[in-house]
């Protein structure tokens, strides 16, 4: 899986609202949130990111919001919808604990994810990560994929460092990834 990060800056007009209408173009299913309270109403959603921005710090050149995109291989023969959530759901636990997301599944060619994410959390502060704490994310995101969904080898988070074996549908399944398990930390 590859794990894409887009932020937006805060001088853009309209970047929720453009954002979301972008992903709900080709989304399929119900839209999911996380930490929001406006679920199924699309202006009053938008509103509290908007109210989220504006309670930010001021900051030259700042982030207003993420982009981020999680694409499954093409050389995967199905992707199940459930697994696509339940990955995204745990990205978002383990990227964005305090801060507000909206999510939207498309099923292309390549099947992703778009999430928006607050650059702010629920109180107003700034969020950020670095380089290394981001790639922390994605290798512990590896681990629970790994774990949860052995058959979704073909689209590892990071890379191939290490062989694993996995019982998968009756036969041993031999892949190479950075794991890390479940239970370490980040």
């Amino acid at each position: 899986m590859l794990v894409k990060s887009m932020s937006r800056k805060q001088a853009q007009r309209n970047a929720f609202r453009t954002l979301v209408q972008y992903m709900d173009r080709d989304g399929v299913g119900d839209s999911i949130t996380h930490n929001l309270v406006a679920v199924k109403e699309k202006k009053r959603m938008i509103l509290e990111f908007e109210n989220n921005a504006a309670r930010l710090p001021v900051r030259s050149n700042g982030n207003q919001l993420y982009h981020e995109i999680l694409s499954f291989s093409t050389k995967e023969v199905a992707v199940p919808v459930g697994a696509m959530v339940e990955l995204a759901e745990e990205y978002l636990r383990l990227r964005a604990p305090a801060q507000m997301a909206y999510m939207r599944i498309h099923l292309t060619k390549n099947p992703h994810v778009h999430l928006c994410i607050s650059a702010g959390d629920l109180l107003g502060k700034r969020v950020s990560l670095s380089k290394a704490k981001f790639d922390s994310i994605k290798k512990k995101l590896e681990g629970i994929q790994l774990e949860r969904f052995p058959e979704l080898c073909k689209s590892l988070v990071q890379g191939s460092w290490v062989t694993h074996e996995f019982f998968v549908r009756g036969q041993y399944t031999k892949i190479q990834s950075n794991y890390i398990p479940f239970s370490s930390k980040i």
